[in-house]
């Protein structure tokens, strides 16, 4: 006799993996270090353009100007969480990663006011700020930074423009 059951799910094991076959060749599923496969997010690196609402585009534009004037030109500022996922509402807040040797004798304590009073004040704004040394360690250990990474986008004047 057949054991249904027992071939039911041997049936859907082979649907999952056609499944992941598929999606792997189209690049929409990559394996993690961890063993654990996962969906990629469409990156708004491939369409060089993010969809911000123009208050948001303006701010982060005047944001970037400031912080290359204080901190210097070779200050990286990363963008992720929902404006660039694309799911944010009107009361979302942005997420900005600001790594810049600029910050290498500014206390911890000091580094977040610092860039916030470069925001306008309306704007709900987190700001994770390091210097190169300590963005480096932080990739390593952070799972929002490691989370972040899969799709955030690096601000520059091209992609706010």
């Amino acid at each position: 006799m057949i054991d249904y059951q027992r071939s039911r799910n041997i049936t859907y094991l082979l649907d999952i993996q056609t499944q992941v076959w598929k999606y792997s060749l189209k690049g929409l599923i990559r394996h993690r270090p961890r063993g654990r496969w996962r969906l990629r997010r469409w990156s708004p690196l491939q369409t060089k353009r993010l969809e911000l609402p123009k208050n948001i585009r303006e701010a982060l534009r005047r944001f970037l100007g400031n912080v290359k004037k204080v901190l210097g030109p070779e200050t990286r500022i990363y963008l992720f969480g929902s404006f660039v996922r694309g799911d944010w509402l009107v009361d979302s807040d942005i997420d900005l990663v600001v790594v810049s040797p600029g910050l290498r004798g500014v206390p911890w304590h000091e580094r977040y006011p610092l860039l916030r009073r470069m925001m306008p004040p309306d704007i709900p704004t987190d700001i994770l700020a390091y210097t190169p040394e300590e963005f480096e360690e932080v990739r390593r250990r952070s799972v929002i930074i490691m989370d972040a990474e899969s799709y955030w986008v690096e601000l520059t004047e091209e992609t706010l423009t």
